[in-house]
């Protein structure tokens, strides 16, 4: 385990929007798998028409060393999670959005993917 990344991984998280709501598709599909030290990036690609950037990451276990910085670009069209790989375990997330026109203020929350750290030792 270093102690910077050595690797990135970028994923495309698609957001589109039908009758039913949005719909939310990351390729490559699946839960990040991290073996070493890298950089997770996520690139959004908004089909929507809302205007949707990302302002934040919420995670369900922040306290457990697998992210262990998040970085916004000022834009709101990429995330990069930084995961030193400390600890073997789940980080589970969700993106949080923001949208042009939001006069009320309404945030939209995507489901959550997931990054897998691995004990390599």
């Amino acid at each position: 385990m270093t102690n910077a990344p050595s690797n990135d991984q970028s994923i495309i998280l698609t957001v589109s929007k039908d009758n039913q709501g949005l719909n939310y598709t990351y390729s490559p599909a699946g839960a990040v798998q991290v073996y070493s030290s890298e950089n997770i990036i996520y690139t959004l690609d908004d089909q929507t028409e809302l205007g949707l950037v990302f302002t934040n990451v919420g995670f369900l276990n922040p306290f457990n060393n697998v992210i262990d910085k998040v970085v916004i670009s000022p834009d709101g069209k990429t995330v990069t999670l930084t995961d030193l790989d400390k600890a073997p375990g789940t980080a589970d997330f969700q993106f949080i959005f923001n949208y042009a026109n939001n006069v009320n203020n309404l945030l939209l929350i995507s489901p959550d993917p997931q990054v897998i750290n691995h004990d390599t030792k």
